[in-house]
């Protein structure tokens, strides 16, 4: 595999960060919704890409991340970069076979990302999503998404002590 599932997960965020940061930041909670992932796991990714300055983040009710610089400023490069291992260690290196055609394929993906980003990204992104999925803020609570209850109809229940009577009665 050219990228690491931590790589695709980055990028897939802060492209949708890109969309959704139009007015405010953006929390983790709305981000891991839409990815379809653990917020735990989205806020080790994020720490890395605070770390590496591409993302700001703010506290408080309100909060959440923003990118560090304008969308057309940051290649995916950038951001693979932080996940991907540089290259392979010498154990493997000489135990390897195919290292050379590995790296080779590794050398030419990030050469095509370099090349790519995310604001053009998040313009291809629009179309398929004109109306993002965002929960807001307010009907979360202390991050957690709220679980629709699915209400199962009952037929011939009685829902009081006194329906009980008319029930016997039908049978």
């Amino acid at each position: 595999m050219p990228l690491s599932s931590r790589s695709k997960t980055a990028i897939a965020a802060m492209i949708d960060l890109t969309i959704l940061e139009v007015h405010a930041p953006v929390s983790l909670v709305t981000l891991a919704e839409r990815q379809c992932i653990s917020t735990t796991r989205l806020e080790k990714i994020f720490f890395s890409l605070r770390q590496a300055r591409l993302v700001t983040s703010v506290r408080g009710p309100g909060g959440g991340y923003s990118l560090s610089r304008n969308a057309k400023d940051i290649c995916l490069v950038e951001i693979a970069r932080i996940f991907e291992p540089c290259a392979l260690s010498s154990e493997e290196h000489n135990t390897s076979v195919t290292h050379e055609l590995w790296q080779n394929l590794r050398n030419q993906v990030l050469d095509h990302l370099d090349h790519v980003n995310l604001q053009s990204l998040a313009e291809k992104a629009l179309p398929l999503n004109s109306a993002p999925n965002v929960l807001k803020p307010s009907k979360l609570s202390r991050g957690i998404a709220p679980i629709l209850a699915v209400k199962q109809e009952h037929k011939n229940i009685p829902n009081s002590i006194f329906a009980l009577g008319n029930l016997k009665n039908s049978l």
